[in-house]
């Protein structure tokens, strides 16, 4: 809380108000201090959904090494790690908050060394060339300013054949949240296709669902949610 902004939304939580739409938008990009927990709690729930479908699209071979962009608060990687049958799942995100959650979520799968968070950005991906054999993230696209050089870094620790999933809100649907006003850059799936095609993507699929609107009722809305995925090229 270093500045007037962050004690006066601290006050308006604490009374019960919701805090203004600019600091929200603020938080979904990089939680951080007081409001840390609470919104990340609030994405884990609006967010399952998406998080299910972009791990449908990808179909573990098993013994595979994954990496999550974007992890929030890692509630859920233990279970990836296991339901995907990995080798080892690697986590990068930007906020020191998420990674002590995450850490304490998955102290065991941490110990067993099945799982490596590290702090960092996806402009400049903290792993070797070819490491990867699957990359995903969920709601992160919106934060890409300029999208073609962090999918080129992700081309570039994915090993050859590998995939991307990136998970989203379609813009017709996102449109509708205030917080979005708020520096979000939103897609709809084929112009989001064609910014994956751009950086040497191939074989690309997408998956769309419309989530009923009962499922998130504080929203008001019926999201759509897309699952694009994307192959490095066998022989790059």
């Amino acid at each position: 809380m270093s500045s007037l902004t962050e004690w006066w939304n601290y006050l308006k939580v604490k009374l019960g108000f919701q805090p203004d739409t600019a600091f929200v938008a603020r938080q979904l990009k990089k939680p951080g201090g007081f409001y840390a927990r609470k919104i990340t709690d609030r994405m884990n729930k609006v967010n399952h959904r998406l998080l299910e479908l972009t791990l449908s699209q990808l179909q573990s071979e098993g013994g595979e090494r994954w990496l999550e962009i974007g992890f929030g608060s890692g509630k859920h990687l233990s279970r990836v790690i296991s339901e995907c049958n990995l080798k080892s799942l690697h986590g990068l995100d930007h906020s020191f908050e998420m990674i002590a959650l995450a850490k304490t979520e998955n102290a065991e799968k941490i110990t067993e060394g099945k799982l490596e968070l590290k702090l960092g950005c996806s402009s400049k991906i903290p792993w070797p060339e070819s490491y990867f054999d699957r990359v995903y993230c969920n709601n992160l696209i919106y934060f890409w300013h300029n999208p073609q050089l962090h999918l080129r870094e992700i081309k570039r620790v994915l090993k050859n054949g590998g995939e991307l999933a990136c998970g989203f809100r379609t813009r017709s649907t996102m449109k509708n949240l205030p917080f979005t006003n708020h520096g979000f850059i939103l897609y709809e799936p084929g112009e989001w296709a064609d910014t994956v095609r751009r950086a040497g993507f191939e074989e690309l699929r997408q998956h769309l669902v419309t989530e009923p609107r009962e499922l998130n009722p504080s929203l008001n809305i019926s999201l759509e949610s897309v699952c694009l995925v994307g192959r490095k090229p066998a022989a790059d």
